[in-house]
């Protein structure tokens, strides 16, 4: 009786440490992603910053942390960055304007940052539409 005791309290034991380790995995996978979510975010405001140098170029190439001056500790890697010119609103109706309008001419950007975690394999992309005047 006593080793039937031993052997079921035991194997309760074996399935409540297995259940901890799995719920550590989880918690260490979801911090994982926030800090490459925050590296992904963190390299889309700078990218963003970046744009008035870039402003009349098709395709800029993409950035790398070292170019956006974005330092992130124990990241696999440092955020990316691309932007690219998606399309260009001219303004100059004619009936807005003799009305004593001002219309304005536009650029439309799409900014994407990728951020990694701790773990190269976590990866976030996050991507930003930006409208400037020209």
């Amino acid at each position: 009786m006593g080793m039937v005791m031993l052997a079921l309290l035991s194997m309760l034991g074996l399935a409540a440490f297995g259940t901890g380790v799995m719920e550590q995995r989880m918690a260490a996978n979801a911090r994982d992603r926030i800090r490459a979510f925050e590296a992904a975010e963190a390299g889309l405001v700078a990218c963003e910053a970046r744009l008035t140098l870039y402003r009349y170029a098709n395709t800029i190439p993409e950035q790398s942390a070292a170019d956006l001056g974005v330092s992130i500790p124990l990241l696999a890697e440092g955020p990316r960055c691309s932007i690219t010119r998606v399309q260009t609103i001219m303004g100059g109706s004619q009936s807005l304007e003799a009305a004593g309008h001002e219309v304005d001419s536009y650029q439309v950007f799409r900014l994407t940052a990728v951020g990694r975690g701790i773990n190269p394999n976590t990866q976030v992309r996050l991507q930003a539409h930006v409208r400037q005047r020209i």
